[in-house]
């Protein structure tokens, strides 16, 4: 009995999931793995359907201790709050698409950070004579977490052709900063210095820097403000519900 509701489940959901050959599920992938979340597109539709029914019992319960609290209760009372509860859980699958954007933008400031850091390594490493192309990727792939497997990938294929291995890191990398510094790089295999590839690096140290320590200090607001009305949501809605309830109480 437990396999059939498994797979009547199963069923249903796979009829909300969008054809993989759809705009919208290329869309909804691509927007999943921009936010860097484990999640696939059906673990998607089955993260708001979750939402969906946890909220519904959640509504249920509460309007339903409410209700024992009125002295008459209609059917006209119960279909405000039966609307109340669809409009409210419709709401609730809102929840997963937040999420999805909320790391999206946290993990831009990872990329932003991590690219920070690669400039300051480039700029200590191109004060030394031995520093070279490979050199540099090696140091970046030791200090790197988002764009490791990149970089390491860029390295394995830069011995048999160096100029696919970086044309490659290149098309694979989104952020401009990062793909200055690609740029930079396929210089220097040019029989151009290191140090003359990255000689912007020494004048806009002070413009990086000030524009780091803006973009953090813009992070922690916006995580500050997040968190207050995070907070505040459940509250709100509870006095929403009670207010509801009462008026219609008034009203029968």
């Amino acid at each position: 009995q437990k396999e059939k509701k498994k797979n009547k489940y199963e069923k249903l959901l796979n009829k909300l999931v969008p054809n993989k050959s759809s705009k919208y599920y290329n869309i909804l992938l691509k927007k999943i793995e921009e936010s860097n979340v484990e999640m696939s597109v059906e673990n998607y539709f089955t993260g708001k359907v979750k939402c969906f029914l946890l909220t519904a019992l959640f509504l249920f319960a509460m309007l339903l201790s409410a209700n024992k609290r009125l002295t008459v209760v209609t059917y006209k009372t119960i279909a405000i709050e039966c609307l109340i509860i669809l409009l409210l859980s419709f709401l609730s699958m809102m929840i997963i698409n937040f999420n999805l954007y909320f790391e999206k933008n946290m993990k831009k400031s990872d990329k932003d950070n991590e690219i920070n850091n690669f400039r300051c390594i480039i700029l200590i490493l191109i004060h030394y004579p031995f520093t070279s192309t490979e050199v540099i990727l090696n140091y970046l792939e030791s200090y790197s977490k988002i764009y490791k497997n990149d970089i390491r990938r860029c390295i394995n294929d830069f011995e048999n052709n160096s100029d696919y291995a970086l044309s490659r890191l290149y098309n694979d990398t989104k952020e401009k900063g990062m793909k200055k510094i690609v740029r930079c790089l396929e210089q220097c295999i040019k029989n151009i210095k290191v140090s003359q590839a990255f000689s912007f690096l020494e004048t806009e140290r002070n413009f990086y820097k000030e524009e780091t320590k803006y973009k953090n200090e813009q992070l922690v607001e916006e995580k500050t403000n997040l968190a207050k009305l995070i907070s505040s949501i459940p509250y709100y809605a509870l006095i929403f519900l009670y207010f509801i309830v009462y008026d219609v109480s008034l009203t029968f």
